[in-house]
């Protein structure tokens, strides 16, 4: 069972990945795991024009940053059942409007659920289910129903 490892490491984000590819037909016992971790900064500095000379009156730096964490699995030929947990704003410190001032805001998280049934090389159709928390807010369930088709070459494939 060859294992490929993928990383890239560039600003804001960090990004692994491990992908198998099993002998099983049509993805059947492949499997992935991810990971993400991203972290950025915004220098809001405010300067205004006073006497044809710049000033500067405030001087922030917004923080935000995030990660979440997957598995898929083919589970039977042309079927993945996989797994994601998110969690955004871990360190945030965010400028509100007109507040003058650097506040902390509540973590965001996301936990979702997910059938994958691949039934062409280019298209697949995909329920999901989610469990979310903004921010402390109430938490709230979501349902999804998507299809994904790809148009025009592919590669790998002659026409």
């Amino acid at each position: 069972m060859p294992i490929a490892w993928r990383a890239t490491a560039g600003s804001p984000a960090w990004t692994p990945a491990i992908t198998t590819a099993a002998a099983g037909t049509g993805g059947q016992g492949d499997w992935t795991l991810g990971a993400e971790y991203f972290y950025t900064e915004l220098d809001l500095t405010e300067r205004v024009e006073h006497h044809h000379a710049w000033e500067t009156r405030d001087d922030f730096t917004e923080q935000q940053d995030g990660a979440y964490v997957e598995a898929i699995y083919g589970v039977a030929p042309h079927w993945e059942l996989g797994v994601r947990s998110e969690a955004l704003g871990l360190t945030n410190e965010t400028v509100h409007a007109h507040s003058g001032e650097l506040e902390s805001a509540d973590a965001s998280y996301r936990h979702s659920g997910q059938a994958t049934w691949r039934f062409r090389d280019h298209a697949f159709l995909r329920a999901q289910l989610s469990q979310e928390d903004f921010a402390g807010q109430d938490e709230s369930w979501v349902a999804m129903l998507q299809f994904n088709a790809t148009f025009g070459h592919q590669a790998g494939h002659a026409h």
